[in-house]
């Protein structure tokens, strides 16, 4: 069984939020033409941008752990 540590987890849970905010900014360029898809994908971005941003203070709290 592979096991990771809390650090490694958090490091992947960033690296995922970094690559969904890429997909839906593509996407939502991919749908220029469709005002509400575009809107949509660029919300969607957004969230990513904000969970990716909470992610540096969950670290910082981590100290403690592996």
């Amino acid at each position: 069984m592979i096991t990771f540590s809390v650090r490694e987890v958090v490091a992947q849970a960033v690296q995922t939020e970094k690559l969904g905010k890429e997909f839906y900014t593509q996407m939502a360029e991919k749908f220029h033409d469709k005002a509400e898809l575009k809107k949509l994908f660029e919300l969607l971005a957004a969230h990513e941008t904000r969970h990716g941003e909470s992610f540096p203070s969950l670290e910082n709290q981590l100290s403690d752990f592996n």
